[in-house]
């Protein structure tokens, strides 16, 4: 009430980003004083502002959930407008080479579609000393052109970044100002929560070709082991995996550090994002994949939500390691979840990774039977029905009504020109349950992916995919075939009943 008292032009920059900050801190959430200091912020002259106020008012309204795209829009200015880029900001040049990374899975029941990235920022976080203090360096450490510029050290870009990732605000000309100024700071004054913070907003972002991806990825090979948390862990090694940077040398490191950390200070989603970026990243590290094996099973069933446990035994299927202990874990946290905690997606990565490693799990299965008939058709895709129908024909499942269901909401669902694999394996595994003849909603699906066959680019599939499309499609159209003969027989015989009638007659 006190703040919302002062007037707007009687409101100190730096006194409104300590106000904010403790009120976000605290997650209390007052969105007329929110709205008030705002209309303030807005009101003071760029040159009355710093750049950790600027970091921390940013941060604070985004985390708060503050609607105003005017108040970020000024933000960005402010910063565009009196920073400083040094000329060589940008040119980056690390000892090592990297090599992208970007798997594409070849085999539609085997790949997982979009990942769940681990969201929690760490701004708010108790933080460790870095060599600089306060996580990052000030004065001829941190970032700033002259003397009346803004100066940012690392955790000022890392709130800036992160404050636009939080909004999913894409601020080009911004995002461009923050790389050079991250890239500015010299590599020892990066801790382990700056780093992960920054890389976890670009990665949120989907701005992969920035250099400050490429260079925080290097600076991670060096950062004191004890500013580390299974977190920032977690945030890195996500993002890395999704740019498709990092030296095998980094992930040999993450996993080295990650299996030093006490068990407890692991939740389901650090788990279960490290786990999904090292099979991102093709890095098959067995140890390591062992020890979360061992934390997730001390973590209490109830803690996973639905795609935790889809990327986790997704991890396992692309690493080959079949952990009968976990997978039975895991398939307990899903059966104690409502169908309003998963996609269709998640549940055909679930049952896809529990067929392939030879685990029948029938009461999984039953389960996530149930949830596919209460989910709406806007859930799905046509990969996830993919993954799903294929599943449950490996697991030589016949469940006719989960079929017909599946076959209602692939008609609903547009084939696009990249989705050669996953018509093929909807097709295949059709064929399998053999249904052409019993169900006409299955007739009806198969014309229409017969229809969608010329639109498909061929860049999308392989020989195998060609093989399963002409194993289905000619299946079904022996199965027509046959139906069709049939009935023109019976149809015979009934005219000749007739004329046999007639003479009698």
């Amino acid at each position: 009430k006190a703040a919302r008292a002062i007037p707007v032009d009687r409101c100190d920059a730096q006194a409104v980003s300590n106000i904010l900050n403790a009120f976000s801190r605290l997650n209390i959430q007052d969105r007329a004083l929110f709205a008030h200091l705002a209309a303030a912020t807005k009101a003071t002259p760029f040159s009355a502002l710093s750049a950790q106020g600027v970091a921390n008012t940013l941060n604070a309204h985004a985390k708060m959930g503050t609607e105003d795209p005017a108040l970020f829009q000024y933000l960005s200015q402010a910063i565009q407008e009196t920073i400083s880029l040094s000329p060589d900001a940008s040119n980056f040049s690390p000892r090592r080479s990297y090599k992208p990374i970007n798997p594409k899975g070849q085999d539609a029941a085997a790949h997982t579609s979009e990942d769940d990235d681990f969201d929690e920022d760490e701004s708010d976080s108790p933080r460790r000393q870095g060599p600089q203090g306060g996580g990052g360096p000030r004065g001829a450490h941190a970032f700033g052109g002259s003397s009346s510029g803004l100066v940012f050290d690392s955790q000022a870009v890392a709130n800036v970044v992160n404050g636009f990732a939080r909004r999913d605000m894409l601020d080009k000309k911004l995002m461009e100002v923050m790389s050079q100024a991250a890239i500015a700071i010299p590599e020892h004054c990066w801790d382990a929560q700056a780093t992960a913070l920054v890389l976890n907003a670009f990665a949120k972002l989907e701005v992969f070709d920035a250099p400050v991806v490429t260079y925080l990825a290097y600076v991670a090979e060096s950062i004191t082991q004890d500013t580390f948390n299974p977190q920032a862990v977690s945030n890195i090694a996500n993002a890395c995996a999704k740019a498709g940077v990092g030296s095998a040398y980094l992930y040999e490191r993450l996993a080295g550090i990650t299996m030093e950390m006490h068990p407890r200070g692991f939740s389901a989603q650090a788990v279960s994002t490290i786990l999904n970026a090292y099979a991102k990243a093709d890095r098959n590290d067995a140890p390591l994949f062992l020890f979360l094996s061992s934390v997730a099973r001390q973590i209490p069933s109830d803690q996973f939500n639905a795609q935790a446990v889809a990327n986790i035994v997704n991890a396992f299927v692309k690493a080959d390691i079949n952990d009968k202990p976990l997978l039975e874990h895991l398939s307990e946290s899903a059966r104690g979840m409502g169908a309003d905690h998963f996609s269709g997606q998640a549940v055909g990565v679930i049952l896809n990774a529990y067929v392939r490693l030879n685990l029948i799990d029938e009461a999984l299965f039953a389960h996530l039977t149930q949830v596919v008939h209460q989910l709406p058709v806007h859930l799905f895709e046509p990969q996830n029905v993919a993954l799903i129908v294929n599943a449950f024909a490996k697991a030589e499942i016949c469940d006719v009504g989960l079929f017909r269901h599946m076959a209602e909401i692939a008609l609903q669902l547009p084939i696009r020109e990249h989705d050669a694999q996953n018509v093929a394996v909807i097709l295949n595994a059709y064929a399998k349950a053999d249904l052409f003849e019993r169900e006409p909603v299955v007739a009806e699906l198969v014309r229409k992916l017969a229809r969608d066959i010329p639109r498909l680019e061929a860049a999308s599939t392989n020989a195998q995919a060609i093989g399963n499309i002409v194993n289905g499609y000619t299946r079904f159209l022996q199965v027509a075939q046959n139906t069709e003969n049939s009935d023109s027989d019976s149809s015979s015989e009934a005219r000749e009943g007739e004329e046999k009638e007639s003479r009698l007659a």
